[in-house]
């Protein structure tokens, strides 16, 4: 570590996400540390990010999450003074469909 170098912080917001099918739902990783650490973003079901991931920098994006997207999700975070890891769970539930049968009685 060089001098005035401070290793890498990371979080995740929020920390765990229960979310319905279909939802849209947002990760952000929040680091700190000097230099400004480069970030990645890993994991997924069986530690394979799902194809429809959108990532922008410090953010983890899904546009309508299903089963597929259930899983664990990491945030590295790296520089010159090191590394931090971390990492959160999306949880998704899958909606109840309701069916309403109307009778007519003849």
């Amino acid at each position: 570590m060089v001098g005035g170098d401070q290793p890498p912080v990371a979080r995740i917001d929020p920390s765990y996400v229960t979310a319905s099918a279909g939802q849209a739902v947002e990760l952000r990783c929040i680091v700190s540390g000097y230099p400004a650490p480069r970030i990645e973003w890993s994991g997924g079901p069986g530690g394979v990010m799902p194809r429809d991931a959108i990532i922008e920098n410090d953010i983890l994006r899904f546009p309508a999450v299903s089963q597929q997207h259930q899983g664990e999700y990491h945030c590295t975070a790296i520089n010159q003074g090191g590394r931090s890891s971390v990492r959160t769970v999306v949880v998704v539930e899958e909606g109840i469909g309701l069916v309403v049968v109307l009778f007519k009685w003849i």
